[in-house]
């Protein structure tokens, strides 16, 4: 746990959940990891917040009212190719982790979520950050 909250501590992340007790509670969880922890109860909620602020990381459900997660990341991906996204969905269809795959994305988890998978997930965006600044 102190690895990930090294890699964590300086990031922005943006999580969208139109479900708003497991927004809350995981939000709860990110800000004991990063730097400023944003929320977002949809697509377009998601991508208003987008226009404001830089976010290191942006975790988003699938399945939501007005846009979709899968909307938001091709949305977001004609902005700037480079953003993290993290899914975390009850979706294990195979049509929409194929899309989002399509889209860029491939760090997934599916719901129920398991505190250890979202952890890994998180420790290797970070990483995959980190490498990326230590280039520029």
């Amino acid at each position: 746990m102190q690895e990930l909250i090294k890699l964590t501590k300086n990031l922005h992340i943006l999580y969208v959940e139109d479900e708003e007790s497991s927004r809350v509670q995981l939000s709860e969880i990110f800000e004991l990891l990063f730097e400023s922890v944003n929320t977002a109860f949809d697509g377009e909620d998601a991508y208003a917040k987008y226009q404001e602020k830089h976010y290191d990381i942006i975790i988003t459900d699938i399945n939501m009212p007005r846009m979709n997660g899968l909307e938001l990341i091709k949305k977001i991906k004609l902005q700037n190719s480079l953003q993290n996204f993290i899914i975390i969905s009850a979706h294990n269809n195979y049509d929409y982790l194929n899309q989002a795959k399509t889209d860029g994305v491939d760090n997934f988890i599916i719901k129920p979520l398991k505190m250890q998978q979202l952890f890994s997930v998180l420790t290797k965006v970070s990483q995959d950050i980190h490498r990326l600044k230590d280039r520029i």
